[in-house]
């Protein structure tokens, strides 16, 4: 049998050991694509950038990302389901042919089936909301300091999380003129639907103001930093999370929670 390539580094390199995989196991194309999708988020979210670097622990925290992206909307249970199944195949290879004995992953078992997924609607307490920001802003690295904006906007005006990474400065000034926020496909609605968000309340006008005062500070067109894009902040977004939540012993930060915690507060308003 030819040498396998196990390195997945860059583009190239994906794609090859992708179709390797693919053609391995008999799948066809489209199957080949997902599977090269799944090797660049692999990369992008446990670093590793070699089958032989595969174990049971990047592909907990593969799916980990996988399950918060979902939580947040960010992800359709279908697509989620791909992922692992395209996931699923790197595994089955690499036990095959690199003789090791990794676990293939039970969609089902992590509440990622096809329309069988349950998150949970946990509202994040405010004590811990502020210990997260608090955290978040002793970070120096400006990935942290956006998203310190970032939670804001889903706490004060129950932004999803993609939304609040998305929001542009013309979409802010607007909203500080109107006092309706208007957010659509521009700003990573989903489904692209519109909707418009009413600003009543001085702590929701704070948060828009010091979004936008710290975007136009560091030239930023959204909050996500330059050099970046939106894939990149949204995986950064779950990691420093989880290694927040590692960090205090808790569970109870999560994205949603901020956004349920507005959502729960307007309702108390009627």
């Amino acid at each position: 049998m030819p040498k396998i390539q196990t390195r997945f580094k860059n583009g190239l390199q994906t794609s090859h050991v992708a179709r390797q995989i693919a053609q391995d196991q008999h799948r066809g194309s489209q199957i080949e694509n997902q599977i090269e999708t799944v090797l660049n988020q692999l990369r992008d979210v446990t670093d590793v950038k070699s089958l032989k670097q595969l174990n049971q622990d990047t592909v907990k925290a593969y799916v980990d990302t996988l399950t918060d992206l979902f939580n947040a909307g960010e992800l359709s249970s279908a697509t989620t389901s791909t992922y692992i199944s395209a996931l699923n195949d790197v595994i089955r290879y690499v036990d095959e042919h690199l003789n090791k004995s990794i676990e293939t992953v039970s969609a089902q078992e992590y509440g990622l089936s096809r329309g069988a997924f349950q998150y949970h609607d946990n509202i994040v307490p405010q004590d811990f909301y502020d210990k997260y920001k608090e955290f978040l802003l002793s970070k120096p690295d400006i990935r942290a300091q956006s998203l310190a904006h970032s939670v804001e906007l889903q706490r004060e005006l129950g932004l999803r999380l993609r939304e609040s990474v998305r929001i542009k400065q013309e979409t802010i000034i607007s909203a500080l003129k109107t006092n309706t926020l208007h957010i659509d496909k521009h700003n990573g609605t989903k489904g692209g639907q519109a909707r418009d968000i009413p600003v009543k309340y001085d702590t929701q006008k704070e948060a828009l103001q010091s979004a936008l005062s710290f975007m136009q500070s560091n030239n930023m067109s959204a909050l996500i930093p330059n050099g970046k894009i939106q894939k990149q902040q949204l995986y950064y977004a779950q990691n420093i999370r989880r290694a927040f939540n590692r960090t205090n012993n808790i569970e109870k930060m999560d994205n949603h929670g901020n956004r349920k915690h507005f959502l729960s507060n307007e309702a108390k308003k009627y």
